[in-house]
This record gives structure tokens, sequence and C-alpha cells, in this order.
């Protein structure tokens, strides 16, 4: 039986067709991927532009102790034997000190400072009804955006070949100082900081 003339066209059509919209598709496909590279350039110029020094983005802020808790951590390594029992030696101790604050109201009527709750790495002689001084990096690292990035497992040194800038962030209720000014009289009376 020989072939209608439409049976032959309609495969020669769907090459056409096909065709025509694998071209639209890698249009398209362009076309998002200029948009994509467009929208991350802008943010990075950003973020550039929002960059600032660690020492531009450290504040001092003063508070009242309300109350101090002093934490210590016994830190110790086991050795295992097997077939008897496992020794355990003390290998050191690491302390912390929470505080919480108020915000001294001589200095900062009306405005508002969220931060209640100060966390300090070490010890210090520091109580309820002292007035303090406290170093805040009011900072945060941002990461620079990239067309394509490959997903990182949190792998150490992942994360080193991406470009990083410290930009300004909103305080916390909970801020971490690694330096707590005692005050007396407004005047610094003693410093403890983490070096």
């Amino acid at each position: 039986m020989p072939k209608k003339k439409s049976d032959s066209i309609m495969p020669d059509l769907l090459k056409t067709q096909s065709k025509k919209q694998l071209r639209e598709s890698r249009r398209k496909m362009v076309e998002l991927q200029k948009k994509a590279r467009e929208e991350i350039e802008r943010y990075n110029k950003d973020l550039e532009a929002r960059a600032r020094t660690e020492l531009q983005l450290t504040v001092y802020l003063d508070f009242l102790v309300l109350s101090a808790t002093e934490t210590a951590n016994n830190h110790t390594i086991s050795q295992r034997i097997f077939g008897g029992r496992s020794e355990k030696y003390k290998t050191g101790q690491s302390k912390s000190l929470e505080l919480e604050v108020k915000p001294d109201p001589q200095f900062y009527a009306g405005l508002k400072i969220p931060v209640r709750r100060i966390i300090y790495l070490s010890s210090a002689d520091i109580e309820a009804g002292d007035n303090i001084r406290v170093k805040i990096l009011k900072g945060k690292e941002e990461y620079e955006r990239k067309l394509f990035e490959i997903p990182s497992f949190g792998l150490p040194g992942e994360e080193d070949n991406k470009k990083t800038y410290l930009v300004e962030r909103q305080f916390s209720e909970t801020e971490t100082t690694t330096e707590i000014q005692k005050l007396n009289k407004k005047k610094v009376a003693k410093t403890y900081r983490i070096i």
C-alpha cells in the first residue's frame, strides 16, 4: 500500500517542531543564566559596598548586671584498655560566664538595645549590681555568591575559596564578648580580655 502524502509530512513536521522547541528552550536557558549572572553581580557589588572592617563594627555598650552565673567544665580523656577497665585522666578545665544584663538607661534612654544576656568564655570577677562595659562585634560574615556553586558538605577548607565580607548586623538578645570592663563611677576599674 503506497504511503499517503500526509504520513510523510507528519515526521518532518515533528522534527521541525522539536527543533523549534529545542532552540526556544536554549534561548530561555541562556536568558535565565544572563539574568542570574546580573543578579549575582549586583548582590556582590552591594555586599562589597556594605563591607566594613572589624574595627568599624566594634562597639562598646554599658550595662547593669542583674545576675552572673559562672560555669566550669572539666575535660577528661580516657585510655581504652581491652579486657580491663579504662582509666580517665583530667586534662583541664574551661570556664564561661553568663550575665543577665540591662542596658544602662543613662546612656540609652529612648534607644532600643535588645541585648539581655552576655556570654564571656572565661572567668571574670563580675556580680549582680556591677556596672560593666562590653565589647561587641556588631558584624557578621557573608559570602560572595557565585553562578555555579558546588555544594559544601561541611568538609574542612570547603569555604576557604569563597570571598567573605564583614557586614553590619542587628544586635541580638544574646551576645558573646571577648572583653568586659568593670566600671566604678563610670570609669574603668578593671578589664577582662580573652586573647
